[in-house]
């Protein structure tokens, strides 16, 4: 139980600089389990973490471009 209560998107390796993790806050324990089941920490590399980059990136590059757009006009 204390190694869940720890365990943050600032506790985890790979998430602490990650630009994404207050979206996904180190991914689901029980998701990351079911395909590790030694590790709860292995989130950095794997698909989920992937994709969830790239839906955050193209998010905000499309959010930005709108705006600047609007500003432009």
């Amino acid at each position: 139980i204390a190694a869940l209560l720890t365990r943050t998107s600032d506790t985890i390796k790979g998430c602490s600089k990650c630009f994404a993790k207050w979206n996904c806050g180190g991914e689901c324990v029980a998701k990351i389990l079911h395909h590790t089941p030694n590790d709860m920490n292995a989130v950095e590399g794997s698909a989920r973490c992937l994709i969830n980059r790239e839906l955050l990136k193209d998010e905000l590059v499309a959010n930005t471009l709108k705006d600047t757009v609007k500003y432009l006009a």
